[in-house]
Order: structure tokens, then C-alpha cells, then sequence
């Protein structure tokens, strides 16, 4: 049974889909800049990048692979480990279920490898859709959340970009991709 059930889990992972993402960055990037997606862990702390790209004319496009996180960019999604952007008090979600989520930053690609190597600074950027704050968020299954304001958001499994618009109440959407992020940065 616990075999069954295993594979049902790898199965359901395996069919996650991809997440891409375009927009422009805003903000003094450093030379032959690049953004990448980086897993974090339950804390925030950057773990992996899983996709990056270059920055041109202050404008990127990347896509997150479909694989689903695993280690300690991995973590069980529950009212406690949810850090959405305005989202605040008793914060409930639907059912028993993996999630992870990933930050975007910027860094500079000095020796022009394509990833990030020690001693090439992180940037944090902060993501933007119109004027909404977005979170990058993995499910390993559909899941509702809802918080406190009206927050409600029924995830999809894979990757979500989820936009939250502050105000008195908080609109929230989820979408399976975005065109027009503005990353800000500041070093």
C-alpha cells in the first residue's frame, strides 16, 4: 500500500506543470545580469536556483521546470509556513499537501557560466503584477487557502504565481504564468 501510494505521489509531481514568467527589472543591475528563480527554504533562505536568464535591455523571460522541489525547498504547506505578501492572522488551507515557494533575484553572471557562482551577490527582487505583489508558490496538489480580509485562492498542483492587491480587503488570483512582471531591486 505505502508502495502505491508512493508512486501515486511521484506520478501526480511528475505532471506539474512549468511556470514562465516575462517583465522588466527596475533598478541599478549589476554588469552581465541575470535573474534567477531560487527555491527557498521554510525560513526564506535562498536553497536553489532552478531557472535563471539574462536581463536585456532591463528585460527578462525565464520558465520554472516542472519538477517539483525536493529537500528543503520542500516543505508541508500549512497556515504556519504561508508568508504571502499582506497576509496576516489565522491563514487556513484545505487539505494535507507539499508546497514550496521561490523568490526571484538578481545577480551578476561575472565569468558568464550562466549561474550563480560564490562570490557573485544576491539580489532580492520584489515582484510585481500591475499593483499586486506576487508569490511563486508550489503545490503538490490542488489546495484551497484562505486568510483573514477575504483572501482566498484555490491553488492548481505545479507552480502558481499568485498575486495579492493590498488594501482593506485583499484580491487575490492565481495564474499559471505571468507577462509584465516589474522586478525592483535595490543594491
Amino acid at each position: 500500500m505505502k508502495r502505491t501510494l508512493l508512486a501515486s505521489s511521484f506520478l501526480l509531481l511528475g505532471s506539474a506543470q512549468a511556470l514562465t514568467l516575462s517583465g522588466s527589472v527596475a533598478g541599478e543591475a549589476p554588469a552581465k545580469a541575470r535573474v534567477g528563480a531560487w527555491l527557498i527554504d521554510a525560513a526564506g533562505r535562498p536553497v536553489a536556483e532552478v531557472a535563471s536568464a539574462p536581463i536585456s535591455a532591463n528585460a527578462f523571460s525565464l520558465s520554472i521546470p516542472d519538477t517539483a522541489p525536493s529537500g528543503r525547498a520542500l516543505w508541508g504547506l500549512t497556515s504556519d509556513s504561508i508568508a504571502w505578501p499582506g497576509v496576516t492572522g489565522e491563514v487556513n488551507v484545505s487539505g494535507s499537501v507539499q508546497g514550496s515557494e521561490a523568490r526571484l533575484f538578481v545577480y551578476g553572471d561575472a565569468n558568464g557560466n550562466t549561474r550563480r557562482d560564490e562570490g557573485e551577490e544576491l539580489i532580492e527582487g520584489s515582484a510585481r503584477l500591475g499593483k499586486a505583489s506576487v508569490a511563486l508558490v508550489f503545490a503538490s496538489r490542488p489546495v484551497n487557502v484562505s486568510a483573514a480580509r477575504g483572501l482566498s485562492v484555490a491553488l492548481t498542483l505545479g507552480w502558481n504565481v499568485v498575486s495579492i492587491e493590498l488594501g482593506k480587503t485583499l484580491k487575490a488570483g492565481v495564474q499559471s504564468g505571468a507577462s509584465g512582471l516589474q522586478l525592483s531591486i535595490a543594491r
